[in-house]
């Protein structure tokens, strides 16, 4: 589930979090680059994949929660996105970046 409050701002790196058309590659978890914001759409780059450098809208979409243990049916009406400034090296395997930043306190590999 997305926060439920956005600040975004036109350029911010923001990721996916719904399948919205899997043939034009609005994947889950595809990082999207915000073009211009308006009141019920935004208007978004593809940042990486094979549809890299399309143009796209965002829609608002009604979501529910999947893990919440309430005696009551939540559901927001909000985008599907969330800011992505950092990702794990899982979510970013396969993708080309012209600048990175790692932060590793730990030893990854043994």
């Amino acid at each position: 589930m997305p926060p439920h409050k956005l600040k975004l701002k036109i350029s911010a790196i923001v990721m996916l979090l719904r399948n919205l058309d899997v043939k034009q590659g609005l994947c889950n978890e595809i990082r999207l680059i915000v073009r211009r914001l308006q009141n019920h759409t935004i208007d978004c780059e593809i940042a990486t994949g094979s549809n890299k450098g399309s143009r796209i809208i965002i829609p608002r979409i009604t979501m529910t929660p999947s893990d919440t243990f309430l005696p009551f049916k939540l559901r927001r009406h909000q985008f599907p996105i969330r800011l992505s400034f950092v990702m794990t090296i899982n979510k970013s395997q396969g993708q080309t970046f012209e600048r990175l930043g790692l932060l590793l306190p730990q030893p990854t590999l043994n």
